[in-house]
C-alpha cells in the first residue's frame, strides 16, 4: 500500500513538473523559448503543439502572426509591400517559385530572386509598376529583347497579337523564356535594383503567362515549388511531402535545364522522386496518390493574411 502511495505521489509530482514546464515555455513572457520550439518544428508538429492547451494555442497564434508576416517577407524587394499586394489584387498576380517556398519554409535563400506570374492582359501594368521611380528597379533585357522596356513590350505584344508568339513552339521570345517553355509562359521581363551590390541587389522577374498564372504553377518541374502567394493568402499544394517528408516529385519532361533546377533543391535537402510505384499512385495514405485535387482541399496548406 505504501508503494502504491509512493507511485501515485511520484506521478502527481511529474504531472506538476510537466504543468510548470508547459506554463513557463508557452507563457507570453517567454516568447524566445517557444519561438525556438516552433522554429524547430514542422508545420504538423506546430499544429499539434498548438492543440495541447490554451497557452500553447495562443503562443502558436503569436508565432504564426510574426513568422508568416507577408509584408515583412516582401520588404526585401519592395519598400511598400501594401502597394505590391494592391497590385496583386488588381491584376491577379501571384508570387511563386523559390520565393513562395522560402516564405512557407521559414527560410531565406539570399541569392534568390522574386518571380511574379501574371497573365498577358495584366502584364504591362505589372511591369509599369516595377519601373515606377520609387521602386528603383531597372529593366534588364533578356536575349532577343530590346534594351528599352517600351520597345521590348511593343515588339512582344505585337508578335503575340499577330499570333507569332505562342506559349509553345518556336518564336522570337523563346530564348528569353529559359526553363519556363512548357508552362504556358509567353515571355519574361527582368528587373534589377542596386545591381552589383552583394548586399542590396534584388532581382525580380515578371513572368507573362498565356492563361491564368496558376496553370503555370501546376506545370512546374516538381512539386517542391508548387506554392504561391496571392494578395490574401499563401498556398502550398503538397505541404506534407514538401515540409514533412522533404520529398519532391519530378512532374515534367527531363531536360538539362530542369535537371539543373531539381538538383538545386536536392542540394537544399529535398529527396527527388522520379517514379511512383503502383501502391503510391493508388493508395489513400500516400502523398502522391492519383486523384482529383483543388487548391483549398484538405491536402493543401493555406495561410491567410490579415
Amino acid at each position: 500500500m505504501e508503494d502504491l502511495a509512493f507511485d501515485l505521489q511520484t506521478i502527481l509530482s511529474l504531472e506538476d513538473v510537466r504543468s510548470q514546464f508547459y506554463n513557463v515555455v508557452f507563457s507570453s513572457d517567454h516568447r524566445d523559448l517557444y519561438d525556438k520550439i516552433f522554429d524547430a518544428s514542422s508545420p504538423k508538429m506546430m499544429l499539434r503543439l498548438g492543440r495541447v492547451g490554451k497557452l500553447s494555442h495562443l503562443a502558436l497564434k503569436d508565432y504564426m502572426k510574426r513568422t508568416f508576416d507577408v509584408n515583412k517577407h516582401l520588404e526585401r524587394f519592395f519598400p511598400d509591400p501594401f502597394a505590391f499586394r494592391t497590385l496583386q489584387a488588381a491584376t491577379n498576380l501571384i508570387v511563386s517559385g523559390s520565393n513562395a517556398l522560402q516564405f512557407m519554409n521559414r527560410c531565406v535563400y539570399p541569392e534568390s530572386d522574386l518571380d511574379m506570374y501574371v497573365d498577358v492582359h495584366n502584364a504591362y501594368t505589372a511591369c509599369g509598376w516595377m519601373l515606377d521611380a520609387e521602386r528603383m528597379y531597372d529593366f534588364v533585357p533578356g536575349d532577343g529583347q530590346d534594351w528599352d522596356f517600351e520597345d521590348a513590350w511593343t515588339r512582344f505584344i505585337g508578335g503575340y497579337d499577330n499570333g507569332e508568339i505562342m506559349a509553345e513552339g518556336f518564336h522570337p521570345a523563346n530564348s528569353s523564356r529559359g526553363m519556363y517553355g512548357i508552362n504556358r509562359v509567353l515571355t519574361i521581363f527582368s528587373f534589377v535594383k542596386d545591381k552589383g551590390d552583394p548586399q542590396l541587389e534584388r532581382n525580380v522577374q515578371v513572368i507573362v503567362t498565356e492563361l491564368n498564372p496558376l496553370i503555370s504553377v501546376l506545370n512546374f518541374h516538381s512539386t517542391v515549388v508548387m506554392n504561391f502567394i496571392t494578395h490574401k493568402a499563401a498556398y502550398s499544394l503538397f505541404p506534407n511531402t514538401t515540409f514533412e517528408e522533404r520529398l519532391t516529385l519530378f512532374t515534367s519532361n527531363r531536360t538539362i535545364q530542369r535537371e539543373q533546377a531539381i538538383h538545386k533543391y536536392a542540394e537544399r535537402g529535398w529527396t527527388v522522386v522520379r517514379t511512383l510505384s503502383g501502391f503510391e499512385q493508388e493508395n489513400e495514405p500516400t502523398s502522391f496518390r492519383y486523384g482529383k485535387r483543388w487548391v483549398t482541399d484538405n491536402q493543401s496548406w493555406v495561410i491567410p493574411f490579415d
